[in-house]
């Protein structure tokens, strides 16, 4: 007799404290030794279902088995090794007597008769019993624990799975102290429409945001920016469930960097010809932006598209760059603040906040009297979907109307205390940003205060700023759009 033998463990964790693979060889050894027959070769999957054949190991076992037609004998520990449904059972019984091999499952012992054969066929069906009610339990534990409020799955980068008291189902999802404050950077970053994917990949690389195979790559950090599990959403086979881990960022900067993603279509590359500045230069003339481009390796300039494609239209032909820059730079030293001025900001802030802190209460108490109601809806939205009684496609129409309407409430709820410092914080951060300096702004800075800058015939026309900082240099509330007349000095306009 020569024999083959096949073992099998389902998961990696198995595979690696080797519990039951060395149980599973040191038994089919020992047969094969009992027996007087010669052992020919191994072959384990570690790690792998049994629900399907496209195992590593086992078709190599069934190309050896093809190939030496010497072996007579296949051992396994038990049935459920092999296969775990009938279907792929069958498959297997019927190549193995194709080519003359003996299964053995040493444990279950089946007579080579009819009735031994069809006390096989009842182990293995009551294997795929055993399988299917499984997976089917595994399905219910995860929903619960998303109706709980808990990722059931490994936690995205950024968060890390955590036991209490080591107990595997207590597990919980918690802000990783290292990778969290990277994914909130990229998620900043990408906001800005100044940072090509290609560019965040590398950078995040740099600071050291990695998984267990290494960096991300460019195609993962696009889904990262992607999953609305940062803001405490968890996204599960279609449907959203309100999470109890810790956002890591707000809704506000997760939509804008939606945004950004469609506009880009995901296909944000690193130009080779790149300025600091591209992104925020418009021709004055027309409108058009403004590219840069390197000619003949060294001469640096920024062109007008809408020139290049009729220069009847517009007659700003190019820039150099070097004037560009110096234009950027008189125009950020007049976006400041001067301490007196931010002086009497902060103080008009302080008597704002404690007003509407005070006007807000009961307001607060209604909305979140609304989210509790909003919330039992919800919940009983979800119970009929889970219960077949709401298609998935009406399920997701009407939670998309209670999302909207709890983001309505959150926004009331959120203009407590709380909510008014973080945002007096950002104000802060803004002013910050906006203090006098004597170096230029960093390109990160820049790109936060400014929107687009025009220039025509070697002025800048118009600066738009982004908000707050339109509203705090006093531009227009709703496009922050500010006229600057060339390189004079700054207009009441400023308030600078």
């Amino acid at each position: 007799m020569r024999a083959v033998i096949y073992t099998r463990v389902s998961t990696k964790e198995q595979s690696q404290e080797g519990y039951s693979l060395a149980a599973q060889r040191d038994a089919c050894v020992e047969w094969v030794a009992s027996h007087g027959g010669e052992l020919v070769a191994e072959f384990c999957d570690a790690g792998e279902s049994a629900r399907t054949a496209d195992r590593p190991e086992f078709k190599r076992l069934l190309d050896e088995l093809r190939r030496d037609r010497t072996i007579d004998v296949l051992a396994v520990h038990k049935l459920d090794r092999l296969a775990r449904n009938l279907e792929d059972h069958a498959a297997i019984r019927a190549a193995l007597r194709k080519l003359d091999v003996r299964l053995v499952s040493i444990t279950e012992n089946f007579e080579r008769t009819p009735s031994g054969q069809l006390i096989e066929g009842i182990i293995a069906s009551l294997s795929e019993f055993y399988s299917g009610n499984l997976a089917q339990e595994i399905r219910k534990g995860q929903l619960q624990k998303l109706k709980s409020g808990w990722w059931p799955a490994k936690a995205p980068i950024g968060y890390r799975n955590v036991r209490t008291n080591g107990d595997r189902r207590e597990a919980r999802v918690e802000v990783h102290p290292d990778h969290g404050p990277l994914i909130l950077e990229a998620f900043e970053f990408y906001a800005t429409g100044a940072w090509p994917l290609t560019a965040l990949q590398a950078h995040l690389a740099e600071r050291g945001l990695r998984t267990r195979s290494g960096p991300l790559s460019r195609a993962r950090v696009a889904t990262t920016l992607a999953n609305p599990f940062y803001t405490g959403v968890m996204r599960w086979q279609g449907v959203d469930y309100p999470g109890k881990h810790e956002p890591i960022v707000t809704q506000e900067l997760f939509d804008l960097v939606q945004e950004v993603l469609t506009l880009k279509g995901y296909r944000g590359r690193q130009r080779r010809n790149d300025h600091p500045m591209r992104g925020l230069l418009h021709c004055g003339e027309c409108g058009s932006r403004l590219c840069f481009t390197v000619a003949k390796g060294r001469f640096e300039y920024f062109f007008c598209l809408g020139h290049q494609r009729d220069t009847a239209s517009c007659n700003q032909p190019y820039f150099p760059a070097v004037d560009v820059e110096q234009l950027v730079d008189a125009v950020e030293r007049r976006a400041v603040l001067e301490p007196d001025v931010r002086f009497a900001i902060d103080r008009e802030l302080d008597r704002e906040v404690d007003a509407r802190i005070a006007s807000t209460e009961e307001s607060c108490r209604s909305a979140e009297r609304e989210l509790q109601r909003l919330g039992a809806r919800r919940s009983r939205l979800l119970d009929a979907y889970l219960g077949g009684m709401v298609s998935l496609a009406d399920f997701q129409k009407e939670q998309s109307a209670i999302q909207a309407a709890a983001r309505i409430a959150e926004q009331q709820v959120h203009a407590n205390e709380t909510r008014l410092r973080e945002a007096r914080g950002r104000i802060d951060a803004a002013l910050d940003d906006l203090a006098p300096r004597g170096r230029p702004r960093s390109q990160m800075a820049r790109h936060r205060v400014f929107k687009t800058l025009h220039i025509a015939a070697g002025e800048a026309t118009a600066v738009e700023y982004r908000q707050p900082y339109a509203l705090l240099l006093g531009g227009s509330s709703n496009d922050g759009l500010v006229e600057v007349m060339g390189l004079e000095p700054t207009t009441s306009t400023l308030r600078t």
